[in-house]
């Protein structure tokens, strides 16, 4: 009985480790594409971190982190959208995480 507990245990876990090693190689993003996301939502994050109640200094601190994430994010997106301009899943991608940066513009705020 215990051996065969150890056995279904086993194949459970073989199972779900193969599983779950075919689904990530399905489903990878490239490196370009995941810095990619990740400034757009460092972008986005920062964005609504900012309130003109904020003290002067802090102020400061977000929209040079703004000008930081969103800049990146916003000079790959064309970069992207042309090397993968024929790869629609790819350039899906990029267009659902285009919102915050499509109006970048990196002229400082007075």
């Amino acid at each position: 009985m215990v051996d065969n507990m150890k056995k279904i245990i086993m194949s459970c876990v073989v199972f779900f480790c193969l599983h779950g090693v075919s689904w990530a190689s399905k489903n990878t993003i490239p490196k370009d594409l995941q810095e990619y996301i990740k400034n757009t939502e460092d972008c986005e994050y920062l964005a609504g971190e900012w309130d003109s109640d904020l003290p002067d200094e802090r102020k400061r601190l977000i929209e040079d982190e703004v000008n930081i994430y969103c800049k990146k994010a916003h000079e790959s997106f064309y970069e992207l959208k042309a090397k993968y301009k024929n790869d629609p899943k790819k350039i899906k991608i990029i267009n659902e995480h285009s919102e915050m940066i499509k109006d970048y513009d990196d002229t400082p705020v007075e």
